[in-house]
């Protein structure tokens, strides 16, 4: 298998009305020797919304996974804070990181297709540090968030979706269901942890 890593810091800040505390987040995402080339579409939604993918893109630049659809782009954000404005030739971002989740703003529906070899979910280990976090989905297909965020269980405060919907074990609330591919999550836990998602076939 291929490993690629990936290691960043965030420091404080606020984005959705979101304190971000800092941090560190390492991840690492293995890939199948000789996989074939496969491609995801993601479903962008008018205004904001968050969104991931489980394919490491052939060009993994975010302009170029975007430019399909660049003329409706209005935004995208990290959860970092840094930003890709195309209108203003702002990309702060430069390459997307496999298992984060994108804050994203479309002035139309669109779809795009996101061509490049699938991530295995259970070799893809997602470091998470205390406080908030952006994450990807990495799986093909949904599943409900309780079995798919099982390994971090412990240590979860609350999940939330792009609509506002949450996973919150504490007030036995559910209302999110299922994880589903192409979405992003935005995250708090009260411990550090490291996420890993089921595999595809189960």
């Amino acid at each position: 298998m291929k490993t690629k890593q990936f290691i960043f810091l965030y420091s404080s800040i606020i984005i959705a009305g979101v304190a971000l505390t800092s941090g560190l987040i390492n991840l690492s995402c293995k890939k199948e020797k000789n996989e074939e080339t496969v491609i995801q579409t993601l479903t962008l939604n008018q205004n904001w919304s968050i969104i991931s993918t489980y394919v490491l893109p052939s060009n993994p630049e975010i302009a170029a996974v975007f430019s399909p659809v660049v003329q409706d782009v209005k935004i995208i954000k990290s959860g970092l804070g840094k930003v890709y404005w195309p209108e203003l030739g702002i990309n702060e971002i430069g390459n997307m990181v496999v298992g984060e989740g994108y804050f994203l703003c479309m002035s139309n529906d669109r779809l795009l297709n996101v061509s490049g070899e699938a991530v295995v979910p259970e070799h893809t280990p997602m470091f998470l540090n205390k406080g908030w976090s952006n994450i990807g989905y990495l799986r093909t297909t949904s599943a409900p968030v309780t079995s798919m965020i099982s390994s971090i269980a412990n240590a979860l405060i609350i999940i939330k979706d792009s609509e506002g919907k949450v996973y919150w074990p504490y007030f036995c609330l559910n209302n999110i269901g299922d994880l589903h591919p192409g979405e992003g999550y935005m995250i708090d836990i009260k411990y550090s942890r490291v996420l890993f998602y089921p595999p595809n076939n189960m």
